[in-house]
Parts: structure tokens; C-alpha cells; sequence
């Protein structure tokens, strides 16, 4: 079949791709049942000159735009067969903002967990990028985490600044926490942990950052209903994130921080020492929090009394 395929189908599929409706959506649709059991043909697709074709149809209000389709590109992008140059020369990135937009603007859900696929695809990529630059230049292990790493400028800028763009998908991917579909919850979840490690730390000029506002942490706090240990764990680790973010201060309302320390009650008793440690640590800031809020109250409200009082005698 493999010879088959290689030999008889793939070299002809210009033609298919270019034939009068309905042959063209068989084709994608053979073709991504294709890539998707076997990356390897990605490479075969390139040598054709197909990748760029691909690429061509992933874009909103094409008429071949369809759930095959994006399917491919997620092959595409799986199979490493695009590097940096080629990602920046096909605009993927632009290209995968736009119809995750468009998307969500229209209601549309009916590809969002592969195209969350795509961005999370890209962001380990960048990920791995980093480590591999890491390894060139020093001695590296494979358990050091991405914020230990210490990579020349040059290369790092070059990693991060082609994979930036994607934090555009920061609040959608804090909103989707939520998804009555906790396969999408959880694929969101895992973009912005990523998110997170490469841009939650200002790491060059001029690059860009993410950060939690308190519009966010409304869907942190609801986000920790679903029943999913793995889910939670992430869940629970992004509160913290938020809440010890130095340059950009999470400021937790009083309802906020009630409703933050009562979803915590039932993490803090938990077997599994990763939720324990993160949800006490989490209670303990939420509490503080929550007396520096009544400290300051009762700061204003003497401030407010005084002059008043003064100007009674």
C-alpha cells in the first residue's frame, strides 16, 4: 500500500487538488487519513511541493478550509518537516491566529481542538528549540527545566521571536479553560503552560509577555470544578503563577479571593503531595492578600474620618 501511495497517488494529487468538485474533498480527505497514520509521508508531501498548497487552503473564507484540511496542517507542523524559516515563509502562525479568531468570533467549535493542537505543537517546538541550543553551547540535562536554561541571546531571540505571536492566543486559551469539552479544557491548559514557561518571564527587550489579570483568574478559580488530577494540577500551578507575578501584580478582589480560598478547601486535604504543596501555597497568598485588602480599607477609611473629624473641632 506504502508503494502504492508513493509511487501511483501522491505524485498525481496536484491534479486531484485542481479537479471539479467533489474530487478535491476526497482527496484531502484521503489525505489526512494518510499523513495522520504515518508522518513520514509529511516529507514526501514536501519534495511535491504540496506543504505550500496546504498551506494555501488554511486560510479563512477558502473554499477548501475544512476539518481534513487543518488536519493536515497539524501533520504538517507534528512532523518538524517546516523549520523556522519555513514557518515565518508559509505565515503559519498569522495564519493560525486568524482562523482560531475567526472561529471563536462565529461560534464555530468544530476545529478548535486541532487547531489548539497546532499551537501547542509549535509552542514544544520552541521549547525543544531552546534545549537543543542549550545542549550546543553547554553542558545540558534532560531534566532541567526550560527557566534554568541560559542560551546565547542571539539564538534565543531568534526562537522566541518566531513563535511570539501565538501568545495572541493567551486569552482564549484562559477562557477555553471552562469548555463545557474538557478535551478542549485540557489542550488549552497545556498552551498556556507553555505560554507561560517561554514568555511569562520577560526574557529580551521588546519581546513579548504574558501575565494573568484578574479577569482571568475568574476562570482559574471556575476551571478547578472539573474532575481531571492532571487538569487540576495545571489549573492549580497557573493560580500561583498569577499570584506571585512580580512585574504585574494580580490584584484579587475580596469575592474573588472568598471564592479562591473555598474551591482551595478540598485541594489542601489532597493525597497527592504536587496539589497539596501548590493549593497550601496558593491559600496562604490568597489569605494575605485578603487582610492587605482590609488593612488598606481600613487605611482609607481613617483617612477619610480624620480630616472630617478635624474639621468638626
Amino acid at each position: 500500500i506504502n508503494e502504492l501511495i508513493l509511487k501511483q497517488l501522491l505524485p498525481n494529487y496536484g491534479i486531484i487538488l485542481m479537479d471539479h468538485d467533489p474530487l478535491p474533498l476526497f482527496g484531502l480527505k484521503l489525505l489526512s487519513a494518510i499523513v495522520e497514520r504515518n508522518l513520514a509521508f509529511v516529507a514526501i508531501l514536501n519534495k511535491l511541493k504540496l506543504i505550500g498548497i496546504m498551506l494555501e487552503y488554511f486560510v479563512v473564507g477558502h473554499p477548501r478550509l475544512n476539518r481534513h484540511t487543518i488536519l493536515i496542517v497539524k501533520c504538517i507542523i507534528d512532523s518538524g518537516e517546516l523549520n523556522n524559516e519555513g514557518i515565518q515563509q508559509y505565515k503559519v502562525i498569522s495564519k493560525v491566529n486568524t482562523v482560531m479568531s475567526h472561529m471563536l468570533s462565529n461560534d464555530q467549535d468544530w476545529c478548535l481542538d486541532l487547531l489548539l493542537e497546532i499551537i501547542l505543537s509549535l509552542l514544544q517546538q520552541a521549547v525543544e528549540m531552546i534545549k537543543m541550543k542549550k545542549s550546543q553551547t553547554s553542558s545540558y540535562h534532560s531534566n532541567s527545566s526550560l527557566s534554568e536554561l541560559t542560551i546565547d541571546t542571539n539564538a534565543l531571540a531568534g526562537v522566541l521571536m518566531v513563535a511570539q505571536d501565538l501568545c495572541d492566543n493567551f486569552n482564549t486559551c484562559t477562557q477555553l479553560l471552562v469548555s463545557s469539552d474538557v478535551t478542549i479544557s485540557e489542550k488549552a491548559s497545556h498552551c498556556i503552560i507553555l505560554m507561560l514557561q517561554l514568555y511569562g518571564n520577560r526574557r529580551l527587550p521588546g519581546q513579548r509577555e504574558v501575565f494573568f489579570t484578574s479577569d482571568h483568574l475568574g476562570y482559574l478559580i471556575n476551571a478547578l470544578k472539573v474532575e481531571k488530577l492532571s487538569f487540576q494540577k495545571r489549573v492549580l500551578k497557573c493560580i500561583l503563577w498569577g499570584l506571585q507575578q512580580q512585574e504585574h501584580p494580580l490584584i484579587v478582589g475580596r469575592d474573588q479571593a472568598h471564592n479562591l480560598m473555598g474551591s482551595l478547601e478540598r485541594f489542601i486535604n489532597s493525597e497527592d503531595r504536587t496539589i497539596y504543596t501548590t493549593a497550601r501555597d496558593i491559600y496562604k497568598i490568597a489569605q494575605q492578600s485578603q487582610t492587605s485588602l482590609i488593612l488598606l480599607s481600613i487605611y482609607l477609611l481613617l483617612m477619610w474620618i480624620m480630616p472630617t473629624a478635624y474639621e468638626l473641632f
